[in-house]
């Protein structure tokens, strides 16, 4: 949804989109008093990014003239101020739940091209079916909105393994009870059976295995918070590759040997395939 409304208005949907200044990409006019309501239908945390912002300058008292104030959802349908805002630099990506404010205000002078806003639902959990970065969701610099609950379903080729490396900070959170990610091979199990369960993971990286491999060719990547302060980000390469399938094939004995084989020997068992010995020295066959 792309919304250009001339000044103000309270937007429902249930889409990601874009909010635009009024006028823009032309400059706004002057002595505006416009407010936005973004609400998304959704309890589910939501996100704002300015992709442009070109405001008047702020003087030494602050956005005195043309300013944006952001407001951020605390409960019920009270809001907080997250902040005011002026110039040209964009102000941080924000988050909130389900619904913010946007208060466009403007003077009578100097005026310029105003903002383009994106809003969206962060992606949390999901089917995997090619390599790729699991990023951590709907987080902010005090920690996770909670609770949350994601998992992604991983699918390879089928001659293939999966691996998992984490590379940045996981959720700190003693004994993983707050905030932490589990790795499974294959699916979660029911009724709490835990033998197919590779790691829980919580706390600093450089205290965690580096790597982890599936034995098949699915896997299940869980993340949980239900702890609001849980802090850090976290990151994970999720790569294809080959793993050790070991198989057994019924044959003839091709030969016994011990003691000095020359160098360069063939041996072939005619159908599967063939060794060729570099170097070979073993006990000598005794007399009995």
């Amino acid at each position: 949804a792309i919304w250009n409304i001339n000044c103000g208005s309270v937007i429902k949907t249930n889409r990601s989109g874009y909010l635009y200044s009024p006028g823009y990409p032309q400059n706004y006019k002057g002595s505006l008093d416009c407010k936005y309501e973004i609400d998304l239908s959704t309890t589910k945390v939501i996100t704002g990014q300015f992709e442009y912002f070109d405001l008047e300058e702020a003087t030494s008292r602050g956005c005195i003239y043309d300013k944006v104030i952001i407001y951020t959802k605390s409960s019920g349908r009270m809001y907080r101020v997250l902040g005011t805002y002026c110039g040209n630099s964009p102000p941080p990506e924000f988050y909130s739940r389900g619904r913010f404010k946007i208060h466009l205000i403007t003077d009578n002078w100097t005026s310029h091209n105003g903002f383009v806003l994106r809003y969206s639902i962060p992606e949390c959990g999901g089917n995997i079916v090619e390599e790729t970065e699991i990023v951590s969701p709907a987080y902010r610099p005090k920690g996770y909105f909670s609770p949350l609950d994601c998992v992604w379903n991983i699918t390879a080729p089928e001659d293939k393994i999966i691996t998992f490396r984490i590379i940045s900070r996981i959720p700190v959170s003693r004994r993983c009870r707050h905030a932490g990610i589990q790795l499974w091979d294959g699916s979660i199990p029911i009724r709490g059976n835990n033998s197919n369960l590779i790691a829980t993971l919580c706390g600093e990286i450089e205290k965690q295995p580096g790597q982890f491999r599936t034995e098949g060719n699915q896997a299940v990547f869980e993340f949980r918070s239900n702890n609001f302060q849980s802090s850090q980000k976290f990151s994970a390469i999720i790569s294809f590759t080959y793993g050790l399938r070991w198989a057994k094939y019924d044959s003839e004995v091709i030969g016994k040997y011990c003691g000095n084989v020359p160098p360069g020997t063939v041996l072939s068992s005619h159908r599967f395939i063939s060794f060729k010995l570099l170097a070979m020295e073993m006990e000598k066959i005794r007399n009995s």
